[in-house]
């Protein structure tokens, strides 16, 4: 229920996600980014857009990812229409 926690869950998901791909680069756990991209707390929102900026960058991983980006895509274009600007610019970084 901590704001403060959820952003740091979010950051270090990111992180195993990334460092332990063949264990954790699958949607149960690509899920709980999604859907955080929907949290009331702008820092959740940023934490999990930062996350998915750092996962989308690495090459050969677009199979793994397919399903997630099929079904929260829209939520991300919505993002870019953020009441805040930072996570508005991390979701049109995200989308391009």
């Amino acid at each position: 229920t901590v704001p403060e926690i959820r952003a740091l869950s979010m950051q270090f998901l990111g992180k195993w996600i990334q460092n332990y791909s063949d264990l954790f680069l699958a949607d149960n756990y690509l899920k709980y980014l999604g859907w955080k991209l929907n949290d009331r707390t702008v820092g959740v929102r940023e934490s999990a857009i930062k996350s998915l900026i750092q996962i989308y960058k690495h090459k050969g991983w677009e199979n793994q990812l397919k399903k997630f980006t099929q079904k929260f895509l829209p939520r991300i274009f919505e993002m870019s229409l953020d009441v805040n600007i930072s996570v508005a610019c991390d979701a049109i970084q995200l989308a391009t």
